[in-house]
C-alpha cells in the first residue's frame, strides 16, 4: 500500500500586536494521483491561541485544493509577550 508524504510547512503570522487577531488562509492542495481524506488535530491548539476553520476533508480529488482559515488570538489563550509556536497533526 502506498503511503502519503506530507512536507512540512511553516506557517508565520510574524510580529503580532498583543491584543489583536491575525487570521491568514491556507491552501491544501491534493498533487497526488489518488482522493485523499484528512483531518486537523484541533483541541491542544485552541489552548495555544490557534483555531484551524476545517471540517474533516473527505476524498479530496487529485489535483483538486481545498481552503482554511487559520486564526492566532495570543490574548484568549493568555499568552505573554514572546515568540508562540505550535505544531498542528494532520491525520491522513
Amino acid at each position: 500500500m502506498c503511503r502519503p508524504v506530507l512536507p512540512a510547512y511553516l506557517l508565520d503570522f510574524g510580529h503580532i500586536v498583543l491584543g489583536t487577531v491575525c487570521t491568514q488562509t491556507v491552501v491544501f492542495s491534493n498533487t497526488g494521483w489518488f482522493p485523499v481524506s484528512f483531518n486537523i488535530e484541533r483541541s491542544a491548539r485552541s489552548q495555544l491561541g490557534f483555531c484551524v476553520d476545517l471540517a474533516r476533508v473527505y476524498h479530496l480529488p487529485e489535483r483538486e485544493a481545498v481552503e482554511c482559515l487559520v486564526t492566532f488570538d495570543p490574548r484568549a489563550a493568555n499568552l505573554s509577550i514572546g515568540p508562540a509556536e505550535v505544531t498542528v497533526p494532520i491525520n491522513v
